[in-house]
């Protein structure tokens, strides 16, 4: 099952980035990964999930 989620603090006004921050769990979980990579991580509501990076910058 491929899943995409946003919500409107991930999202920067204007652009399609989604926007993880490095303390949030998903960005935890991509820090050090690369494209390819699968990384699992626990969501807020203690579900655990997995997602593969698809692409990866830092804003600047």
């Amino acid at each position: 099952m491929h899943a995409r989620w946003r919500s409107s603090r991930d999202i920067v006004a204007g652009t399609d980035y989604d926007i993880m921050t490095p303390d949030s769990p998903i960005g935890k979980a991509i820090e050090g990964a690369k494209v390819g990579d699968t990384v699992t991580y626990t969501a807020p509501n203690g579900r655990e999930l997995s997602v593969v990076v698809k692409a990866s910058k830092p804003l600047a």
